[in-house]
């Protein structure tokens, strides 16, 4: 029993150390812009001092997705021992229809709206929520990060469906994400997102066997 359980909790372990390093690699562009306008803002006499101040705010923002990545992590390994997951780690094929076709759904949500113009407008939310201080800027990122992982959770859980280890997939959704809360156009990119999520996924659900 305690074997059991020391396997299980090393397997969800592995899991999110490997959720988070994926988290990192694809957040860090779009989470570029608010770094750098958490610099320019923070009230300090030195570059050193700014600098401190701002990783306080991306620790507040890396903790936010952090349990992200614990939840996904729990989620791969529950549906690993059902034995819903391939090989490399896609859902069966009706089930991931039905992500993408959710997932899909989501880009098109009074949320995601309101979470992209969130995103996508730093300047306007520090002018209107900065506060001084290593923990006020903790907050501050996490905060931020609430408003991130609502925009993006959808998006990050197709990995389900494509496979939790498919560096591609995991290419485009950095992208994805980038162009959404970066590009001018982005809340069409958005739209654009879901349109094809969603035709994705009714092939896939139609093709099903």
């Amino acid at each position: 029993m305690s074997t059991h359980m020391h396997d299980a909790g090393s397997g969800i372990l592995q899991a999110a150390v490997m959720w988070q390093m994926m988290m990192i690699g694809m957040m860090t562009p779009v989470a570029a812009p608010w770094l750098r306008t958490a610099f320019m803002f923070s009230e300090a006499h030195s570059a050193y001092e700014r600098f401190s101040r701002t990783v306080m705010f991306a620790g507040g923002y890396f903790v936010v997705w952090a349990a992200y990545s614990g939840v996904a992590a729990g989620t791969q390994v529950a549906l690993h021992n059902a034995h819903l997951l391939g090989e490399e780690g896609a859902l069966q094929r009706p089930l991931a229809g039905t992500l993408l076709i959710v997932a899909g759904l989501f880009q098109f949500s009074p949320l995601k709206r309101a979470c992209l113009t969130h995103c996508r407008n730093p300047l306007t939310w520090f002018l209107a929520r900065w506060r001084n201080g290593p923990p006020g800027l903790f907050r501050m990122g996490m905060s931020h990060g609430v408003y991130c992982v609502a925009c993006c959770w959808a998006l990050m859980a197709t990995a389900f469906a494509l496979g939790v280890m498919n560096l591609a997939w995991m290419g485009v959704l950095m992208f994805a994400a980038c162009a959404e809360q970066i590009l001018p156009w982005g809340k069409g990119v958005a739209v654009f997102v879901g349109a094809g999520l969603v035709g994705w996924g009714v092939r896939l659900v139609l093709l099903s066997p």
